[in-house]
């Protein structure tokens, strides 16, 4: 049986206000907050690292290792998700000249025609809004590397023949795929996405400056419960 918990079904919506019967469920939700504190471990490494997958779906698959290093996961959407390009840009544009760190985007998507045009596309049009915003090579301020799926990381019984002959004439990403096979990402069990992209983000990573921030979270913790006493108190 699979748990509704397991479920990912984002078709419906919602805003509501958050608000507490009393101030005292007001203090227990920031205790709350506070005991479940994370440091963002991201802020000292010397690259703005970030994961994108193709599949809505698997961002919260690829969570699961993301969060161990508070790297966070989006899935850029389809074809047309033009403004999600725009703000991929922006927010590199601005971390560029705030902190001079380079954003990583480290990128999963299907092996085929589709994913992998998709992948170029996305890194083209995000390039063209960094050059338009900095007018300086986009390549020094963000850069996309193609995690999975390659074609050497794809087993023989997940591969799917892929037929040149019967695609139609109009289809031009299929008749330039160079392969004659394809891919889906579950082509790679889940334990085995999720370690590709763990080393993917480990690559990246400053482990002497990631090590030195995780053992400050335990102390910038206890401090932050500390003032919500002493609040709680003034109070």
């Amino acid at each position: 049986m699979v748990g509704f918990d397991e479920i990912n079904d984002d078709s419906s919506d919602s805003l509501v206000v958050r608000t507490f019967a009393e101030p005292s469920h007001f203090w227990r939700d920031v205790d709350g907050r506070a005991r479940t504190y994370e440091k963002d471990l991201t802020k000292n490494q010397p690259k703005r690292v970030k994961v994108f997958t193709e599949g809505a779906g698997a961002v919260r698959q690829f969570y699961e290792v993301a969060k161990d290093y508070t790297i966070p996961v989006y899935s850029p959407g389809g074809w047309d998700s033009l403004n999600f390009k725009y703000e991929t840009a922006c927010c590199a544009v601005d971390e560029y000249e705030r902190t001079e760190r380079q954003t990583v985007i480290l990128h999963a998507g299907d092996f085929d025609p589709d994913g992998v045009e998709l992948f170029r596309v996305f890194t083209e049009d995000v390039w063209a809004f960094v050059e338009a915003e900095l007018g300086e090579e986009p390549e020094e301020v963000i850069t996309f590397k193609r995690v999975m799926l390659h074609a050497e990381q794809v087993p023989e019984n997940k591969r799917t023949v892929f037929s040149h002959a019967e695609l139609k004439a109009k289809n031009h990403r299929g008749k330039r795929w160079p392969y004659d096979f394809k891919a889906e990402l579950q082509a790679l069990n889940l334990v085995e996405r999720l370690e590709v992209m763990r080393q993917a983000i480990e690559r990246e990573l400053d482990h002497a400056q990631l090590a030195e921030d995780r053992a400050l979270v335990e102390d910038e913790r206890a401090e932050i419960r500390a003032d919500i006493s002493r609040l709680r108190e003034d109070g």
